[in-house]
């Protein structure tokens, strides 16, 4: 009997996966996010070791409310973004302006965030030795989103996830 081979080809995969609903895990999702997913309330780049930052804060809606969440993307973590939840956060989100201060009990997580269109200020601390304790599906590279102190930072707020 000769070996095993797979009768079907890469096109037919790629055919299937293609037409799967763009709910299901296979569906893309716009960087402004879906009803269904996370929505980018405001987005902010910066500079730190000559390396560009992009950080997202996004709203995640859901049964008990919505829950919050910041991403980072570039740095040491290039074009795979981390996440870093922020569970009972509770920002003030206005079309022109957003303002976030939390802190986790044990320290562990901490993120102050003023922004306007245009310019911002934001300063994350990350102690994944802390928060892994917490939470155990934590991305062990949180602590590549530190800032290392207050980081201005250049900031668009999506006016349209501002009034929802």
């Amino acid at each position: 009997m000769r070996g095993w081979r797979p009768a079907i080809g890469v096109a037919a995969v790629v055919a299937v996966l293609s037409s799967v609903s763009d709910k299901s895990a296979y569906g893309r999702q716009s960087p402004a996010g879906t009803p269904d997913g996370p929505l980018t309330v405001v987005s902010c780049s910066g500079t730190i070791e000559n390396a560009v930052r992009e950080y997202a804060l996004r709203r995640i809606a859901g049964a008990n409310g919505p829950s919050w969440q910041l991403t980072m993307q570039g740095g040491p973590v290039g074009k795979n973004p981390v996440s870093l939840p922020l569970p009972r956060a509770t920002p003030e989100v206005a079309a022109d302006r957003v303002a976030l201060t939390f802190k986790t009990a044990n320290g562990g997580r901490q993120v102050t965030l003023t922004a306007a269109s245009g310019a911002g200020q934001l300063d994350v601390y990350v102690d994944f030795g802390l928060e892994v304790n917490v939470d155990a599906n934590l991305d062990p590279r949180v602590d590549e989103m530190n800032t290392h102190g207050s980081l201005a930072v250049r900031c668009t707020i999506n006016a349209e996830a501002a009034r929802n």
